[in-house]
């Protein structure tokens, strides 16, 4: 009967937690620190698109057209909803390096805002993206490590330098975790990211140790 079908039909809640589940089959925490401001920092190897956080960093073109990498992972995972919503965006005028807009998720996404950054330049994701809307999870990848072709080390002492900047001058109330988030495939970026110890003030206790 129809009742019985709706009792067969698993809640969202269900459904959330059987994908959580199936994550953390794939989901690695390699390292986690604290700062003393309470913002846990921890890089993971795990699918971008199915890490459940509050907001994901999209690494975006200046035309937010999500047609390669990363982007086209996440645009697919979200649906056409995304990209409707980026293309009202951009109707407004072209995003300049540095710019950062958010959006919602659209569908498949573990996460409720997508943070378009436009590389390369950390100083405005710092600015609007970590203290937008009361968020208290965001996770992002090596933003500036693929086609824009940045040492990786740099780019690691960097996000980690704004992200601690961040945490010290806010003191933010809602953000609790920051996570950077690799492809469990590309094995010297995740090498070289696990180095943040190495950038990382002694005072932020270790939550984890390293995993390799």
């Amino acid at each position: 009967s129809r009742r019985d079908s709706l009792r067969k039909t698993p809640s969202t809640q269900e459904c959330l937690a059987q994908l959580v589940e199936k994550t953390d089959s794939v989901t690695k925490t390699l390292y986690q620190r604290k700062t003393p401001e309470g913002v846990e920092i921890a890089v993971c190897k795990a699918d971008m698109c199915s890490y459940p956080v509050h907001a994901v960093v999209n690494p975006a073109n200046q035309d937010l057209k999500h047609n390669a990498g990363l982007a086209a992972s996440f645009l697919k995972a979200a649906g056409p909803q995304l990209q409707n919503e980026c293309d009202k965006i951009i109707k407004r005028g072209q995003l300049k390096p540095g710019d950062c807009v958010i959006t919602g998720a659209g569908g498949q996404l573990c996460c409720q805002k997508v943070i378009h950054v436009v590389g390369p330049k950390f100083e405005n994701l710092k600015k609007h993206g970590l203290k937008h809307k009361n968020l208290t999870s965001i996770s992002l990848p090596a933003i500036g490590t693929g086609n824009l072709g940045f040492p990786k080390d740099l780019v690691a002492s960097l996000i980690l330098d704004k992200i601690s900047e961040f945490s010290q001058k806010k003191n933010p109330k809602h953000l609790k975790k920051v996570v950077i988030v690799l492809y469990p495939g590309d094995k010297q970026t995740i090498q070289e990211i696990t180095l943040l110890h190495c950038y990382l003030p002694a005072k932020y206790p270790p939550v984890s140790p390293l995993l390799i």
